[in-house]
């Protein structure tokens, strides 16, 4: 009789085990695809935008490094990024897109326009 419970119990661990996995790598694809297609989705719309900012103004304002233009687009365009020299790329900025694609799509036009200021 105990050698049909130590059974048992190895086959219902390595079910459970078994079914963790597969759930556990269907959440992380499905994840990492998602992550992927917001990421393109991110680029392409970057890739419209023209990329020289650094000496423009608007108003009084000049934009000359990163932080300068992370500052701009947050005061101005209501986006939020952040300069580069943190992360060792002073001349570029970061943005998240761990949001929806719905407010990755709001943010790109809002750049866009803001950044259609700087002459």
């Amino acid at each position: 009789r105990l050698p049909f419970y130590i059974v048992g119990c190895i086959l219902c661990v390595g079910l459970i085990l078994l079914t963790t996995y597969f759930q556990y790598n269907a959440t992380y694809f499905a994840t990492y695809t998602e992550s992927g297609v917001r990421r393109i989705t991110l680029a392409e719309r970057l890739r419209k935008i023209p990329l020289s900012f650094f000496g423009k103004k608007d108003g009084d304002r000049v934009v000359s490094n990163a932080e300068d233009l992370a500052m701009y687009l947050l005061e101005v365009g209501h986006v939020a990024c952040v300069g580069g020299t943190s992360f060792g790329a002073p001349e570029c900025i970061r943005m998240s897109y761990a949001t929806s694609d719905e407010n990755i799509v709001e943010a790109m036009r809002r750049i866009k326009e803001t950044l259609a200021r700087l002459k």
